[in-house]
């Protein structure tokens, strides 16, 4: 049977660096007018003529000029200059019958309810049947909604891009503070890309799990449960796998999304201490692994200061939870070699003699300990010699 449904897509750049793409799925018998309205203006009939429709703009090139924690992210002002502060004020859909006609279109399915984040409406000018061409996608339920927004679609693919523009900088008027831009959009069918550059959407090693644990539905977790610690556990510990997988494989920079998205279940599902010492102790135990698994990341893709970070992460773990002298030795090594790459040569120093005392016997450890006594050593004497020269006749 031919899968009817109608996707379209927006690849969107923060400050001029691609995050990755959004696929909207289009509920085009509750909303059919909104939904013909957005598969234009992504591009599916631009520059085409049908009788009756205006088809000279898209979204291509737009801002998302809004973005409200908790709440939504908005863009769609195909008209404004996108440096233009009024930049978000205007709209024209494709019913429209001239340049200057916002070609205003009726509200449709009202009684459907913002219950949810991720759902895509129609942005109006806070009086019915004032649709034009700006949107929004909700990042949480979203109640006060009800009844006053077409509600035509719902992310489907590249949550995490919503929560990445979400989270940016604003204004006290909730204007991201860098260009947050729609570079492309248009039709879209399953089986084609969802490019993605600030997480792994690879399944590998049974990761089915969303960026973010809220963003879990039982359509693509159904197993899982946030509030059961077991289930939360295992959540956090297939993603960590999925991540060692990769990084088997050599894909160092995905398998860093995965250990990054591991710890962020981790920081926000495991129990507090004093509820459940037992499944609290199985969660620190996996977040030394993880911040292990990411300074070693890191280090070898060349971020050197988040090696640094997260090797200080394990090493700074409350004295109540113990550190094994390995543990300490790896993070401490892993932090020294990056200093290294840094040219912070004495903290170097003081990371690898650290690391010597909690491991004497380790070879790479003795061996980057003398390289960097070593640098530090010429530098040392590349200054007395200086020195020594202002006072030569």
């Amino acid at each position: 049977m031919v899968d009817a449904t109608k996707y379209a897509y927006l690849d969107i750049s923060l400050n001029q660096k691609p995050i990755g793409r959004v696929v909207v799925e289009l509920f085009t018998e509750k909303a059919p007018q909104a939904c013909l309205n957005f598969m234009s203006l992504c591009g599916d009939h631009t520059g085409q003529e049908i009788p009756g429709l205006y088809l000279k703009r898209n979204y291509n090139h737009t801002k998302i000029h809004r973005a409200v924690k908790n709440f939504a992210i908005e863009g769609g002002d195909v008209v404004s200059d996108p440096n233009s502060p009024e930049v978000g004020s205007r709209g024209s859909s494709i019913y429209a019958q001239s340049d200057n006609d916002p070609g205003f279109f009726e509200d449709e399915n009202l009684k459907q309810e913002f219950e949810e984040p991720f759902l895509v409406g129609m942005a109006n000018a806070n009086s019915p049947n004032t649709n034009t061409s700006r949107f929004f996608i909700t990042t949480s339920p979203s109640p006060h909604l009800n009844g006053k927004h077409t509600l035509f679609g719902k992310v489907v693919h590249g949550k995490s891009v919503v929560r990445e523009v979400e989270k940016v900088d604003v204004s006290k008027e909730h204007i991201p503070k860098i260009p947050c831009v729609i570079e492309d959009s248009g039709s879209w069918k399953k089986g084609d890309p969802v490019p993605v550059y600030n997480a792994s959407y690879d399944s590998i090693g049974g990761d089915i799990y969303e960026e973010f644990p809220d963003d879990n539905t039982k359509a693509n977790a159904p197993n899982f449960d946030p509030e059961n610690m077991a289930q939360a556990l295992k959540a956090a510990e297939t993603i960590k796998e999925s991540g060692t997988l990769l990084f088997k494989k050599a894909d160092l920079t995905n398998a860093r999304f995965k250990y990054a998205k591991a710890l962020r279940y981790a920081n926000e599902l495991m129990p507090d201490k004093d509820q459940d010492r037992e499944t609290y102790a199985k969660f620190m135990d996996l977040k030394k692994k993880l911040f292990l698994n990411l300074s070693l990341c890191c280090f070898k893709i060349g971020d050197h200061q988040r090696a640094v970070d997260y090797a200080g992460y394990l090493l700074e773990l409350d004295d109540d939870f113990k550190v094994s002298a390995l543990e300490r030795s790896k993070a401490l090594y892993r932090r020294g070699m990056s200093y290294l790459s840094l040219k912070k040569n004495s903290l170097a120093l003081e990371s690898l003699k650290e690391a010597k005392l909690n491991n004497p016997d380790d070879v790479n450890i003795n061996s980057a300990l003398e390289r960097a006594e070593k640098i530090v050593q010429d530098a040392k004497e590349r200054e007395r010699e200086r020195y020594a020269g202002l006072f030569s006749s």
